[in-house]
């Protein structure tokens, strides 16, 4: 069975690198690079999703696990392919976007250099269009459709998303809910051995829950 890491907005394949040196089943690993999808014309986040479940749809049964934006796509795929995942872990979650939040986060892009995205895998242009795309992303109403065993996380000093974390624990029945010590929001860069820990025991609990 293959579990899926997927780094958030910002990031690239690297991040997950001290997280999958600390796990106990990383020969069946994949890690995407989403910037790296063939996608024409503008950025949207209905391209990347796209791409995404092409990605996921390869393999019969997955464990997810996603930050930030990679928490958001894993969530939408558990929505809509329930019967493919096995497993389902996301890491300071949005279930529903927080336009406020957004909009601030889109000044602040805006205001930043080309130069600056450089390292964050995406243009600015492609940033601003993918962030723009996502401002009416709501999956409060969907979310009863996820049936797989799944662990919410998120930093202990993410102050922008413990709130939608535990909101969202209490949305998905049976979900287990985990804070990482010291840590904000790139979990798996503040705290890689923490987090590791939490996959490893979540993981290895409900590697056989759909064979």
């Amino acid at each position: 069975m293959t579990t899926i890491l997927v780094h958030g907005l910002g990031q690239n394949q690297q991040a997950w690198n001290e997280v999958i040196r600390l796990l106990n089943f990383n020969d069946d690993i994949m890690v995407p690079q989403l910037n790296n999808f063939e996608i024409s014309g503008p950025l949207t986040y209905e391209k990347l999703y796209g791409e995404f479940c092409a990605l996921c749809h390869r393999e019969s049964s997955i464990n997810l696990c996603g930050l930030s934006l990679g928490a958001i796509l894993c969530l939408n795929y558990a929505i809509d392919y329930p019967e493919n995942v096995n497993s389902l872990t996301v890491i300071a979650p949005q279930y529903k976007i927080p336009k406020g939040l957004f909009k601030v986060q889109n000044m602040i892009f805006k205001l930043l250099p080309k130069s600056a995205f450089t390292k964050m895998g995406f243009s600015k242009t492609e940033t601003l269009s993918l962030v723009n795309s996502m401002v009416d992303i709501d999956f409060t109403d969907q979310l009863k459709r996820i049936s797989c065993p799944t662990l919410i996380m998120c930093g202990a000093k993410d102050n922008a998303n413990i709130k939608a974390a535990k909101s969202l624990h209490e949305l998905i029945q049976d979900s287990i809910y985990e804070e990482i010590k010291n840590s904000k929001h790139e979990v798996n860069i503040d705290n890689p051995s923490g987090l590791a820990n939490q996959l490893n025991e979540f993981i290895d609990k409900n590697l056989s829950h759909k064979i």
